[in-house]
Formats: structure tokens, sequence, C-alpha cells
């Protein structure tokens, strides 16, 4: 444990030099949720880049046994050492008929590592509402068949808002993160290692924004300077780290623009 603890120390220190200007979001430790035991470290620019190992340690990997290695095919968020949460869409495919052939991987930054806990599923739970055409209320349930260990400091669960239901939030101008192991760029394979971004949420009587999404309640658009969720994060969170410092989930990562990278073609997360 030790030499984990310093690697991830060295690794902690070359990333700062080499990212001067940049937010590193140090939580509150005492959090039973929404803290990781290493601090993002964000560049204050435009564009998505490599996550630290460790910083975000809610998120998982859905994977199935059809595929090659049992190949990542959408994210996850933990929200209880039982569930999870992700997009209807990841989950409603008729190969997932079968509960046993999907595996949930938790602690893992890179795909092709070792998973640090591993846990099937015992049942899935897809929001009634769920409109596979407009993609509205786009967010599903996974109930594990054994709770996630969360002794281990590198797995631990997100935050919910506290906020009432039909509310807007967040509020447009929000800066925002999403993370996951999608393509880097149009028609490109899935990243390897855990990617992150900064967004910003648009305010949805916008064209660009309205022209994207079918339902401004259960919906939210969030861009970044040619920057966007792509193939492969859906599923995965849109987080806001709140003024009592600790990382809230404020969307579920649904649905991205044409070709992921379009400024004005937003990314539509499930509110």
């Amino acid at each position: 444990m030790c030499k984990m603890v310093n690697f991830l120390v060295i690794l902690l220190f070359v990333y700062v030099i080499h990212h001067g200007d940049a937010t590193t979001y140090k939580c509150d430790q005492t959090s039973p949720c929404g803290c990781s035991p290493v601090s993002p470290i964000v560049p204050k620019i435009h564009g998505g880049e490599s996550s630290i190992p460790q910083s975000w340690p809610w998120i998982v990997s859905l994977r199935h046994a059809g595929f090659d290695k049992k190949e990542h095919f959408c994210a996850g968020v933990i929200l209880e050492a039982s569930y999870i949460i992700t997009a209807a869409h990841c989950v409603q495919q008729e190969w997932m008929s079968i509960l046993s052939d999907i595996t949930i991987c938790a602690g893992s930054v890179r795909l092709s590592d070792a998973c640090l806990q591993t846990r099937s599923v015992r049942q899935i739970i897809i929001h009634h509402g769920h409109n596979n055409r407009t993609h509205e209320n786009d967010i599903a349930i996974v109930e594990l068949d054994e709770p996630l260990d969360f002794t281990d400091r590198w797995v631990s669960k997100i935050c919910l808002p506290s906020v009432k239901t039909g509310s807007r939030y967040p509020l447009a101008g929000t800066n925002v993160m999403t993370i996951g192991w999608g393509q880097t760029r149009q028609n490109d394979t899935a990243s390897d290692k855990l990617q992150q971004v900064t967004l910003k949420v648009m305010d949805d009587s916008t064209s660009a924004c309205s022209n994207t999404l079918t339902n401004r309640t259960v919906q939210i658009c969030a861009y970044g300077l040619n920057k966007d969720s792509c193939p492969g994060d859906s599923g995965g969170p849109l987080m806001q780290f709140t003024t009592a410092k600790r990382w809230v989930l404020v969307g579920i990562t649904s649905y991205s623009s044409s070709n992921c990278t379009l400024p004005i073609k937003p990314g539509v997360y499930t509110r």
C-alpha cells in the first residue's frame, strides 16, 4: 500500500508541473460521499484529458461477456454500495436479458487493467418513462449481486444534490465535469484511460440547446469548446463541485452531438 501511495504522490507532482495553470479540487475528506482520496486537477483550458488515477472513485465500467474479453460498453456511477446509476439505453438492448453476462468493474482507471472490484448484476430497473426515440428519462438503476467494499478507499459513492423536483438544476453557465472512456475523436476506438473534461451548462432556451434536446424538464445541455462526451461515455456522470466541497451528480450522459466535438452541438444529459 505504501508503494502505491508513494507512486500516486510522485504522479501527482509530475502532473502539477505540467499543468501549472490548473484548478485542484480539494474535497471535504469527512464527507460520506463525493470525495476522492486523490484531488482531481483540471487545467483552466477547454478540452479533455486523461484523469489522475483514483480521482474519480465512483465511476464504473459496464462490461458484457458476449463481447471479446468483456469489452466496455457503457459507464455507470456508484450511488450506494449495491446500486449503480447509468443510462437506460445502455441496458435495454436485447442481449441484456441474460444478467449473468454483465459485470461491473470498479476502482480501475484503465480499461486494460484488472478490475479492483468486480460485481455481477442482480436486476436492472429502467425508468418507466424512458422513450428510446426522444431519449427522455434515459436513466436506469443497476442492483449488484453483492455490495461494493467501501473500506477500499479507491471505490466510493458520489453525492446526490438536494433540489426540488422539477427545478432547473444546475443553472445555465455553471461549470460541470464529465468523465468516461468514450472515443477521444469521432469514429475512433474507446479511450483506454479514463478521460475528464470541463463543460458549461447551456441555457436551454438557446437554439443550439433547444434544437438538440427534446424535454427541458428532464434533460440538460452542456458544452465545451471543441469537446464533448462521445460514444462509450454513455451512462457516466455529469458532476458539479459544490460549496460544501464535494462532488454531486447533476446528470447522466445520454447522447452527444453528431461528431462529439461541435461547439454548436452540445451534449445532452439526463437531469
